[in-house]
């Protein structure tokens, strides 16, 4: 198999934080409700009684279950989609995650990020 060069794997790298960093500005527009990044887990916690982190992961879990699918595509040598939507997909994955750490910390009141008083 062919090896990426370590340059070009960190300059992708630091390509796909971006990507994140502007995806989850756009989604926070979409989904904050009175100023709280929590609130479609917390609102579906309410509704269906249950934690909001698990909200999050019934949310996640299509994305899961799909890129487990392209993984399997790749592997059995059929067509994939456009890499876009590879892009996607994983990337939902990647926001899900780092939500699910911010909710850890602030639930579980680790305070290991720091706040915007910091």
């Amino acid at each position: 198999m062919e090896k990426i060069k370590p340059e070009d794997f960190k300059k992708q790298i630091g390509y796909i934080i971006k990507e994140l960093e502007d995806k989850l500005t756009i989604k926070s527009e979409e989904y904050w409700r009175e100023s709280n990044p929590f609130h479609n887990f917390e609102k579906g916690g309410r509704l269906k009684n249950k934690n909001p982190m698990e909200v999050l992961q019934g949310f996640m879990l299509k994305h899961e279950v799909s890129v487990d699918d392209l993984v399997n595509d790749f592997v059995n040598g059929k067509r994939l989609p456009p890499f876009s939507v590879i892009e996607e997909k994983i990337t939902d994955i990647l926001i899900y995650y780092s939500i699910l750490l911010v909710m850890f910390n602030f639930y579980g009141k680790y305070e290991y990020y720091p706040s915007a008083e910091d």
